[in-house]
């Protein structure tokens, strides 16, 4: 059954891929007229607490010693103080 289901879902993907369509008629808006703007509602966000810096490692590779700049992301919760 389970084969099946996988059968049938294949050739339907086959055969809306497979598919093509010409356009012939673009279309266009319909003319409306708007007496009653509407409003946006008020939103107060509060965003994540976000702080981004960077911090120098060492990494040994054999005999060779290499310093590589790193990134360093704190993300807290709104209000939060995400530093360490």
């Amino acid at each position: 059954m389970r084969r099946m289901s996988w059968v049938v879902a294949a050739l339907l993907a086959f055969a809306i891929a497979g598919c093509r369509a010409d356009v012939e008629d673009e279309g266009r808006l319909p003319d409306v007229e708007v007496n009653d703007p509407g409003e946006l509602p008020e939103v107060d966000i509060d965003p994540a607490n976000v702080e981004v810096s960077t911090d120098t490692q060492e990494i040994r590779l054999g005999d060779d010693t290499m310093k590589v700049l790193t990134p360093d992301v704190d993300i807290g919760p709104p209000g939060s103080d995400s530093s360490r």
